[in-house]
């Protein structure tokens, strides 16, 4: 079992890659770019992993990517759309998922491969979310927050490191894999969708009936910054526990950092796995973050080093 003093430690040249993918547009229904970036990545960094995986994305798989490497055993799966804001008429937005923006946010959109961007506000009058811009609006155009990615001592302030840090995490995983599936999915911010058609491929494909869900969760009175990432022993879904008792079981002997998380709300891509038609063990594994949904998420580094770390031991031994 390996110590944590024999782990790697993520340094500056991982956290540009981090801000690469925060910055990235990719509301729910629009993550064509981010898609995009990742088989590029895959494509031009592959040759230094230790094992080359089987990419499919494409046809069949809309938005979504999975890599496949080895034999494998477990499937991580990493939410990469975000939340965000849909032009509705007259500069009006509807919320994609659960933005949690103030007034002046600064947002932006692609219309037609042109970038276009204004102030987040609520009208008084109608009590409505609207876009305060120059620009010509269309209907259906989506909106992002404008991103200001900040490496402090201690943590990393962003927005979209939910869930941009999960993908971050499963493409450390992919430069030592040797055994495993990583999908990266779509829908996840705004009801979800893709994992019932991706979980039944894989189950049907590659015969896999354990997942790991590489998500954000939240800080609260039972989890604290840089504790270590949780490993959630339910949210709205209860996971079974014999599966989450031996993940738990892993991590003691390991020494790694880790907090337990109990909560009664709050969701995932498991929340497909746990009502799929194909027996799924899964559990939700991830970095605490204070600031949810708004432009400024924050989460300890401590806790992004205890994720991947966690992962990588869990890949390895389930």
């Amino acid at each position: 079992m390996p110590k944590p003093s024999a782990l790697t430690k993520l340094n500056q040249e991982d956290f540009t890659l981090l801000q690469t993918l925060c910055e990235l547009y990719g509301p729910s229904g629009d993550e064509g770019l981010v898609r995009d970036f990742i088989v590029e990545y895959v494509k031009s960094h592959q040759h230094t992993w230790i094992c080359k995986p089987k990419l499919l994305y494409g046809n069949g798989f809309q938005n979504n990517v999975m890599l496949v490497f080895g034999k494998p055993r477990t499937a991580v799966f990493a939410h990469m759309d975000s939340i965000g804001y849909t032009h509705r008429y007259n500069r009006e937005l509807v919320k994609i998922g659960s933005p949690q923006a103030e007034t002046g946010t600064k947002l932006w959109g692609l219309q037609n491969g042109k970038r276009v961007s204004g102030l987040l506000y609520t009208n008084p009058r109608s009590n409505t979310l609207q876009l305060e811009t120059s620009d010509s609006l269309l209907p259906g155009t989506a909106f992002v927050y404008d991103a200001t990615f900040k490496l402090l001592k201690h943590e990393i302030n962003s927005c979209y490191l939910d869930n941009r840090l999960g993908v971050f995490i499963a493409l450390q995983l992919a430069q030592t894999l040797r055994d495993g599936i990583l999908v990266f999915s779509t829908w996840e911010e705004h009801g979800g969708g893709s994992v019932s058609y991706l979980q039944r491929y894989i189950a049907e494909t590659y015969r896999i009936s354990q997942a790991l869900i590489a998500d954000v969760s939240w800080i609260s009175e039972g989890v604290r910054p840089g504790k270590g990432a949780v490993i959630s022993m339910r949210d709205r879904w209860i996971p079974r526990q014999d599966y989450v008792r031996k993940l738990i079981k892993i991590a003691d002997q390991s020494g790694i950092p880790y907090q337990l998380e109990v909560e009664d709300a709050g969701g995932s891509d498991a929340s497909e796995l746990q009502m799929a038609e194909n027996p799924w063990d899964w559990c939700f594994v991830g970095a605490p973050e204070s600031g949810v949904h708004t432009p400024n998420e924050r989460v300890h580094l401590n806790d992004v080093q205890s994720m991947r770390d966690l992962y990588r031991l869990f890949l390895e031994k389930l």
